[in-house]
This record gives structure tokens, C-alpha cells and sequence, in this order.
């Protein structure tokens, strides 16, 4: 095919009777008069081309012929560095494991995995959202009087001292937190003589946030661009 071939297909209807599918040309046709439906490849640049509404804005769905420029690592997922070239993205790939050197953003995040108790189904969970990056902590504990539970090393750093303890009785008697630093928190019995031990059994969840990773909650998009 040259600059000055086209090709007619026969019209492809949609449910309305309006053409999904019109015409593939390779002239020097500017694709920017293309009509809705339309497809259009260049053999300059070889790049496959289809409008899809009625503003007819260029819009490549596939790359034929000679293959673009550029280079990368392998298992990391390309990106256009240009309108002709490819380079490196954040994300990669590994067997089962997507990787994303930084932040995701999206309308909304779910997860979606075969349903455990019927076979043939689907279970879709979405993600708890909230205006912060929140972490937590919790288990099981028992003791007498005062129990200290340790956080991980890893929580001061992320966390520091600013969380909340949710304590969970599991007998009949009243629980508090008598002590909280950025290491540790201890959980104590009410109303009890210190000379008559008392054994306790609770569930904890401890939730603060990532005081690494802060969110801009809201911006003015008419004055500048998205974080």
C-alpha cells in the first residue's frame, strides 16, 4: 500500500443504523476531517488511527510496520516519551506481581477474585477510603492487670504516636488503655484492688497514618494541576 491507495470496506451498522465501520485509507488524507467511525493509517509514521465520536480526535488503538524507537528494561511496562518514542514507565511487571514505583490514583479501587464458596462466581470487595494513607495493627491478648502490647519496629517510623486503640472485652469486665507512646501501649482492668490479680482477654486494633505519605485532600483544579 502507498500514499495513494485506499481501501472501502461496506458499512458496518450499529443497533441505531448508524455506520460503526466506513472506510481505511493510507493517503496523505488529514485525520483530523475524518468522520465518526472511521479509520485511518499512516504510512509515514505507521500508525493505525480510529475516531470514535463525533469530534473527530485522533485516537491510536494499534502500531503496524516498522516498530518505534527507543528502549527499556525488560518486565517494565513502555511508555510514549514522545509521539514516536518509547521509554521506561514506573510500573513493572514480575510473574504475578504488578509493581508501581509510586503513587496510584483512580475514581475508585476494588478488588476482584474468584468467589471461595461458589464455584463459578465472582467476589468483588472495594477499598476503605478515607483522607489519609491509614495503617493498623491488631491481635489477641491476655494477661493479668496491665498488658503491655509492643508495637512493630516499623510503626514509630511510619506512624510515630498518633493512633487510636480499639479494645475488644472478651470477658465481663471493663478495659481501658492506661499507657500509649510510639513503641507500645499497655491495656489495664477497672475497678480492681492491685493485690487481687485478674486475668484479661482482648482483641486490640491500633489505626493511625502514614505520616510519610500525606494527601493533598482537596485542590482547585482550575488553578493548578492534579498532585
Amino acid at each position: 500500500m502507498d500514499g495513494s491507495t485506499s481501501i472501502t470496506l461496506s458499512p458496518v451498522n450499529g443497533d441505531d443504523g448508524a455506520p460503526l465501520l466506513w472506510q481505511l485509507s493510507t493517503g496523505p488524507t488529514n485525520p483530523d476531517a475524518l468522520a465518526q467511525g472511521q479509520m485511518w493509517f499512516n504510512s509515514g509514521n505507521t500508525r493505525l488511527a480510529f475516531v470514535s465520536d463525533n469530534t473527530p480526535t485522533l485516537k491510536y488503538i494499534a502500531w503496524v510496520g516498522d516498530s518505534p524507537t527507543g528502549s527499556g528494561t525488560a518486565g517494565t511496562l513502555a511508555k510514549w516519551t514522545s509521539s514516536t518514542a518509547l521509554g521506561d514507565s514506573i510500573v513493572s511487571e514480575s510473574s504475578d506481581i504488578l509493581t508501581v514505583a509510586g503513587k496510584i490514583k483512580a475514581t475508585s479501587k476494588s478488588f476482584y477474585i474468584p468467589h471461595p464458596i461458589k464455584p463459578g462466581w465472582y467476589l468483588e470487595h472495594g477499598c476503605l477510603e478515607g483522607p489519609e494513607n491509614g495503617i493498623y495493627y491488631r491481635g489477641f491478648h491476655e494477661g493479668e492487670e496491665d498488658v503491655t502490647i509492643t508495637l512493630p519496629e516499623y510503626w514509630e517510623p511510619l506512624n510515630g504516636d498518633d493512633y487510636d486503640i480499639y479494645i475488644t472485652s472478651h470477658g465481663n469486665y471493663s478495659l481501658y488503655v492506661s499507657n500509649k507512646t510510639s513503641k507500645d501501649f499497655t491495656v489495664s482492668r477497672c475497678k480492681t484492688w492491685k493485690w487481687r490479680k485478674k486475668s484479661i482477654r482482648f482483641s486490640f486494633i491500633a489505626v493511625g497514618g502514614r505520616i510519610n505519605a500525606p494527601i493533598e485532600l482537596e485542590f482547585d483544579a482550575t488553578k493548578q494541576s492534579a498532585p
